[in-house]
């Protein structure tokens, strides 16, 4: 995951965060080396760079993409770039 440099950024909302953090912990984070983290008070988000299997692999002096991260009532977790 390091190694292959699957590195990017997702966005977690404050407020699923609030309502339902287990379902953060165990579903979202438990996919994630988090590295940095940042409070983006006016979007309510909190903006996480990570590595994680889920991402592709990003080439050296490449911007970390932006990503969507999302989950079902099966608990099933998907990864979608964003586009910039």
């Amino acid at each position: 995951m390091i190694n292959d440099n699957r590195y990017g950024k997702f966005r977690i909302s404050i407020k699923l965060m609030e309502e339902n953090p287990i379902i953060v912990m165990r579903i979202i984070m438990s996919n994630f080396l988090v590295t940095r983290a940042e409070c983006i008070y006016g979007l309510g988000v909190i903006q996480y760079e990570a590595y994680s299997p889920l991402f592709r692999k990003i080439e050296v002096g490449e911007r970390p993409p932006l990503y969507v991260i999302g989950f079902d009532e099966e608990e099933n977790i998907s990864v979608t770039e964003e586009a910039e």
